[in-house]
């Protein structure tokens, strides 16, 4: 039997059920010009577990195209859910508004430009969902560190915080000379074994760090 990764991925790929068309366009376009996106079976991981804490306010750190964030809108447009994504881009802000909009779902999302820090100083809280995609922009330990306070501080008891790239490609193993892998690494060390959440690291792409506030 040949378990080659490219097999295995094809063959999960058969059970993916894109919420809209253009899902399966942007994964292309994303995969043609490198742009980063978390890919179609972790975005629908992600978009199960908006589904499992029926959240209502989600908050995205990092936009690209729009694509997770259509993907989770999608997921909670049933109670009349919605999503706040935040990125400091101009050019990608403008490319996820049409994405957004040829998606049906500009009463859904929200685009704040701006970066992490600053707009989390600026956005009412508490979030039933929080997904952290800016883990590879990361400069410094401390900058992690009042990423991490800032996110449990807007996020509900009971709620998630979901964090992508906590792996950075294998470099938190051997991160010592690397600012961007040792500020992931604190972050999700941190998270791991933070006495006011239960998390746990899952090996799916490049690492899916997944929290659950303790409940008040």
């Amino acid at each position: 039997m040949d378990l080659t990764l490219d097999n295995i991925s094809a063959y999960i790929r058969n059970f993916v059920h894109h919420p809209h068309p253009i899902l399966a366009e942007l994964e292309t376009d994303a995969a043609t010009r490198g742009v980063p996106i978390v890919g179609p079976w972790e975005a629908q991981l992600l978009a199960l577990l908006a589904r499992s804490v029926r959240a209502q306010r989600i908050l995205e750190l990092g936009t690209a195209t729009g694509y997770s964030a259509i993907w989770l809108a999608s997921a909670v447009a049933e109670w009349d859910g919605h999503v706040t994504t935040v990125d400091q881009d101009p050019g990608r802000v403008r490319e996820a508004q049409r994405n957004i909009d040829v998606a049906g779902l500009s009463n859904r999302i929200r685009i704040v430009q701006s970066t992490a820090l600053p707009a989390l100083q600026t956005l009412s809280s508490p979030f039933d969902l929080i997904f952290n995609d800016i883990l590879s922009y990361l400069e410094s330990v401390d900058e992690a560190q009042q990423l991490l306070n800032a996110c449990l501080q807007h996020l509900r008891p009971g709620g998630l915080l979901l964090c992508d790239n906590a792996l950075r490609g294998g470099r938190v193993l051997d991160a010592a000379t690397d600012p961007n892998a040792s500020a992931t690494k604190a972050f999700t060390e941190t998270l791991l074994q933070h006495p006011h959440v239960d998390a746990s690291l899952i090996a799916i792409r490049d690492g899916l760090l997944i929290c659950r506030k303790h409940d008040a």
